[in-house]
Order: C-alpha cells, then sequence, then structure tokens
C-alpha cells in the first residue's frame, strides 16, 4: 500500500468520526451556528493554546477519545429508558422493558482499542437507529 493509500484511508476515518461527533452533538440538542460553523456546547472547550470557549467546531470535539465528552452522552441514553453496560472491552445498550427484563438495543459492541472505543460505537450506533 502506497503512502497516498493510506493517507486517503485515514482521511476517510477521520471524516467518519467528525461525522460521528456530529451525529452526538445534534443527539445531545446542541445548537448548530451555520453562519460560522460551529457548535454551542455547554461546556468550555479548548479552541486553541489556553484559550477557551463555548462555540467549538465540529472537529474539536471529543466524545471519541474523553470520558468527560461521552459520559453525558450516556446519561441521556439512560434518562430515556436505557441502559448502558460497558464491561472489559464491551459496550451493550439495552431497553429497560416494564417487566423489569431487559431487551437488548445495540449487541455487544467489542474494540480491541478498549471500553472507549467500544462505548463510544455503541453510541454512534445507538443513536442511528433512533435517528
Amino acid at each position: 500500500m502506497d503512502l497516498r493509500s493510506k493517507d486517503a484511508i485515514e482521511s476517510s476515518k477521520q471524516h467518519d468520526i467528525n461525522m460521528s461527533n456530529i451525529l452526538i452533538a445534534e443527539f445531545m440538542g446542541w445548537e448548530y451556528d451555520e453562519n460560522n460553523d460551529w457548535y454551542f456546547t455547554p461546556h468550555r472547550v479548548e479552541v486553541t493554546d489556553g484559550i477557551y470557549d463555548n462555540e467549538v467546531p465540529s472537529d474539536l470535539f471529543e466524545f471519541h477519545t474523553s470520558w468527560d465528552w461521552l459520559m453525558p452522552v450516556i446519561e441521556k441514553i439512560e434518562s430515556l429508558g436505557y441502559e448502558v453496560q460497558i464491561r472489559s472491552t464491551d459496550c451493550i445498550i439495552f431497553q429497560l422493558l416494564d417487566t423489569l427484563d431487559y431487551k437488548p438495543v445495540i449487541g455487544s459492541i467489542s474494540s480491541a482499542s478498549g471500553k472507549m472505543d467500544s462505548t463510544y460505537i455503541a453510541v454512534v450506533e445507538f443513536i442511528k437507529t433512533k435517528k
């Protein structure tokens, strides 16, 4: 594989992450400002060295790398009547039923990269099923 192919794969992967992060931001109800191409976040984010702001371009979203960003998403999912189970390198999202049973909504997502990656993937898949 030549360098251009590797660059194209990496660029495609980054694009997928950016699109997934935007999907999460929209699920969280973050307001998008079309004129400036940024989202209004509920917390301040470092946009450049030492400068923090609530107006953040999507390429600075950290849902895929930070538990601080991902946990509020998990909490929102759980507030909708679902349970998110994170174990070892797996993540499963269940719907809580009236019979006190669980119905898997997103089956076991496992990632060799660990809990963060599997949880992020499960959250994105959950949001896609709810759109």
